[in-house]
């Protein structure tokens, strides 16, 4: 409960700096679980439900599966994720990260760049944090991106939101509490989008 509690302040104190205060939009340091054992993490995980903002998929995603590992490469931990979706229309996409913990022991809050299928290059940095985690049955995620859209000269910044679960799905009081504790980062209940994974 202490635990829980713990998190709960964070993301009270992270969404009150949050807050639109600021009119670039910035992204704030966030803080990963702390202590964090990024090997217990490890393995196979479904992404219950997200938040992808301010882009959309074109398509409604059917199965999002993803496998999470890391290793130590002198004193550094790297951080690789493997993402299969599956939309609606039968495609597929595959995304690959790679990253950094941010600090030695410290492997929560890492910079991630990625890349998908459909292009074939590495996109920028991204801040990461594994925000919660009890390793067997969920995890909560962030990220965030600062941008520039040259059509539209606007500064922006993607953030993508994740529940991950070890099962397709996740029991519905445990996902209606999770996202209420992730409500502080200025999610609104009618921005997750919710995933069976029926498909996967």
């Amino acid at each position: 409960m202490l635990k829980l509690l713990c998190v709960v302040a964070m993301l009270f104190c992270c969404g009150l700096v949050s807050g639109h205060h600021f009119h670039i939009p910035r992204c704030l340091p966030m803080f990963g679980k702390y202590p964090f054992d990024e090997q217990k993490l490890s393995g196979d995980w479904y992404v219950v439900s997200k938040v992808l903002r301010p882009m959309k998929f074109l398509g409604k995603v059917t199965c999002e599966k993803l496998h999470y590992s890391a290793e130590e490469v002198g004193n550094l931990t790297r951080i690789h994720i493997e993402v299969h979706t599956k939309l609606d229309d039968g495609s597929e996409k595959i995304f690959e990260g790679k990253g950094q913990a941010i600090m030695p022991h410290f492997a929560s809050s890492t910079v991630m760049t990625w890349k998908s299928s459909d292009h074939n290059k590495w996109h920028g940095v991204f801040g990461h944090s594994v925000i919660a985690t009890d390793y067997d049955s969920y995890a909560l995620v962030h990220g965030c991106k600062e941008m520039y859209e040259e059509k539209t000269d606007v500064f922006d910044k993607l953030v993508i939101d994740q529940i991950w679960s070890r099962t397709k799905i996740i029991d519905e009081g445990l996902l209606k509490t999770l996202k209420s504790l992730m409500s502080s980062l200025d999610i609104a209940d009618t921005d997750w989008e919710d995933i069976a994974n029926d498909s996967c």
